[in-house]
């Protein structure tokens, strides 16, 4: 079998390799600027490969030879013969990255998007609801925060509803089911991914889009930021791409506050597997830490919507320290106001 890695992660090493003589390299994923550039200034190329098709790929390979580090098994370094390998161009020796090839048909200006997208709708913002996101790995306990959340809210008068992803939609549920399903083995990533996008749309065009031009408060577990999380950084699709498929995905509708919870990522998917684990959660320590670490540059690339909570050892710690990160959505309630109604 022949698999492609995630090429990020020899970015830090790959301009140094294009200046020794390599002119080519094969992984999947997005790449870095500094990558583009050392193409453009070696004359070197960066291909991609579909994963998840090893065995396929491995029948390709004429021959195989041993160069160093035996006792790394399937990590040692070979030389390999190959004959009709189906991979395409990410980075070309000029520089130019697939993911950031512009088309006259789509946008890549979220708030102009955004905005026509609610202007089409005749959403008067005056009225218009407030969309708050729960993001997190798997056991971080967002269900119960949503619920805590969702309870001080109405008790401050504030109507709510409440949705998953994927689901909250009849087509969604379905969906979710051949997501979530551990049986479900053989879909891809670029599927897996347009699965949650189709989705995520029902729900939005159906559910969440009607809701807040009625001026509810819709508190979603996971939206567009999971995607990024699992798909993007975890997967290793390309974040441009996952970035447009949530842009279509989503209707344009950004969140006004995203909440990401935080908690060892090892303790948090014991809990989530301890009476069994779907497909997603079965991916493993390695997997879920990808995702945890994609969580936190999200939040990095985007501070002022996307706030980190520490998960507290007692779930109502936990609740307050979420009410203070979206707090200023909702001037007319305050913290102590609620808890008299717990």
């Amino acid at each position: 079998a022949v698999g492609p890695t995630t090429a990020s992660r020899m970015d830090f090493a790959t301009p140094q390799l294009f200046e020794a003589g390599i002119v080519a390299t094969i992984g999947k994923g997005r790449r870095s600027d500094e990558v583009a550039t050392a193409c453009r200034e070696t004359g070197s190329v960066c291909f991609s490969a579909v994963g998840g098709a090893a065995a396929f790929l491995g029948s390709k390979a004429v021959s195989s030879e041993l160069i160093a580090w035996d006792d790394l098994g399937t990590e040692a370094l070979r030389k390999l013969e190959l004959d009709g390998l189906p991979v395409f161009v990410t980075i070309d020796s000029k520089g130019n990255q697939l993911g950031k090839i512009s088309h006259p048909n789509i946008s890549s200006n979220w708030d102009v998007f955004a905005a026509k997208r609610l202007s089409d709708s005749n959403t008067n913002s005056a009225d218009k609801g407030i969309f708050i996101t729960f993001e997190g790995g798997e056991g971080v306990g967002k269900s119960t925060q949503i619920k805590l959340l969702a309870a001080r809210l109405e008790a401050a008068g504030i109507e709510v509803l409440c949705l998953r992803e994927p689901g909250g939609t009849t087509i969604g549920e379905s969906i979710r089911t051949l997501l979530l399903d551990p049986n479900t083995i053989e879909l891809g990533s670029m599927s897996e991914l347009l699965l949650y996008e189709a989705s995520r749309a029902q729900l939005t065009e159906e559910v969440i889009l009607p809701a807040l031009q009625q001026g509810v408060t819709v508190l979603c577990d996971r939206y567009i930021d999971s995607t990024t999380a699992y798909q993007g950084y975890a997967r290793g699709l390309n974040l441009d791409l996952v970035a447009c498929a949530n842009l279509l995905g989503s209707n344009g509708l950004l969140p006004d506050r995203t909440i990401v919870l935080e908690l060892d990522v090892g303790v948090s998917l014991g809990k989530a597997t301890k009476d069994g684990a779907d497909r997603l959660e079965a991916e493993g320590l390695e997997f879920h830490t990808l995702v945890h670490q994609g969580f936190a540059q999200i939040a990095a690339q985007d501070a002022a919507r996307v706030r980190r909570v520490q998960c507290q050892e007692l779930k109502q710690d936990t609740a307050m320290a979420v009410f203070d990160q979206v707090s200023d959505l909702f001037p007319s309630a305050t913290a102590s106001d609620m808890l008299e109604n717990d």
